[in-house]
Order: C-alpha cells, then sequence, then structure tokens
C-alpha cells in the first residue's frame, strides 16, 4: 500500500498548482477592497466554491484513473498480487490529500486575511469562510464518481455517467442548505 500512494503522489502531485491556483483565484475574487467593501465574503466563498470546486476534484478524478484503468496497466497491477481495492484506496487517499491543501491553504489563507484586516476596513469575520470550505470539501465527493465513471464498463454514456447524480446531489444540498440558512438569517420575516 506504501508503494502504491508513494506511486499516486509521484504521478499526480504536478495538479496541486493548478488547484491552488483555481481556489486561490476564488479566493482572490472574494476579498472585499476598497472598491466593494460590503463584500459578503461567506455567500460568494460558497457560491464560487460550489460553481467551481467540482470541477477540480472530477479533472483529477479522471487524470488519475485514466491511465491505470487501461488494459496493459491494470494487468500488470494485478498480476503483482495488487488488489484493485487497493488501487483505488491509494487513489482517493492521494486524490483526497491533494484536494484539500489546494482547498484549505487558499481559504486558509484568505481567512488569516480577514483576520488581520477584518472589522477594521470591513465588516466580515474570518469564520465566515467556514461555508464556502464545507461546500469544498462536500465537492471532494465528485473524485469517487469519477474513477467509478471510467471503471464503469456502459456502452452507453449515460449509464456511465449514472454514478455523478449522487455528488451532484451532494453539493446541491449542501448549498442549498447554507443557502436556505443565510436566507432565513438575512430576512427573519419572509
Amino acid at each position: 500500500m506504501k508503494a502504491l500512494l508513494i506511486k499516486e503522489f509521484r504521478e499526480n502531485l504536478r495538479w496541486l498548482p493548478v488547484g491552488l491556483l483555481l481556489f486561490g483565484f476564488v479566493a482572490w475574487q472574494v476579498t472585499p477592497s476598497q472598491q466593494n467593501p460590503f463584500n459578503p465574503v461567506d455567500s460568494d466563498l460558497t457560491e464560487l466554491v460550489a460553481l467551481l470546486g467540482p470541477f477540480f476534484p472530477a479533472a483529477l478524478g479522471f487524470l488519475q484513473s485514466a491511465f491505470d484503468l487501461r488494459n496493459g496497466p491494470r494487468a500488470y497491477l494485478q498480476c503483482r498480487g495488487v488488489h484493485p481495492k487497493d488501487i483505488v484506496l491509494a487513489k482517493i487517499i492521494s486524490g483526497f490529500t491533494i484536494y484539500a491543501t489546494s482547498l484549505i491553504v487558499p481559504v486558509a489563507i484568505l481567512a488569516l486575511y480577514l483576520n488581520a484586516v477584518g472589522l477594521t476596513y470591513y465588516p466580515v469575520r474570518p469564520l465566515q469562510v467556514l461555508p464556502g470550505l464545507l461546500v469544498g470539501l462536500a465537492a471532494f465527493s465528485f473524485f469517487p464518481s469519477a474513477i467509478l465513471v471510467l471503471a464503469r464498463p456502459a456502452s452507453w454514456w449515460g449509464t456511465r455517467l449514472l454514478p455523478l447524480a449522487l455528488p451532484i446531489a451532494i453539493v446541491m444540498l449542501c448549498f442549498g442548505m447554507l443557502w436556505a440558512d443565510k436566507k432565513i438569517w438575512i430576512f427573519p420575516s419572509v
């Protein structure tokens, strides 16, 4: 298992800067500025992470699995006595580590920035990044689904894309609960 983890990290650590750039751009977009000091950090971050967040774990899952699920590499790994569950588990562990690092680092930098200049200049608090972080962590459910999409033998792409239904429901449910809670908090009479 340790050799599989090293292999997965070695092959896929190159996608970490892409994730850092994606979520760094999202964190930069929601940062309050002189032109817009009343930027709602929590709702903007949650919306952007809910819209852009699932693309990175889905692409990471496709890129990690596309090579190993072909007949040659799969046969090579299986003739070495590696169980398919170990392969998928190593992919999920390395993918989660890459994804969580690329999500948490920019959001933590945003929280530190909001803590430094928070209530002095802008009406925001560092804890307002937590809803976006929760939606981002829920978006990781697209990663194992992307592996299942490639591993599932189906002749029609409609049935092959069926594993993506659950992560879409998870992210929409998480986003909807946070949005409904925020809506009730802003407009208590509605």
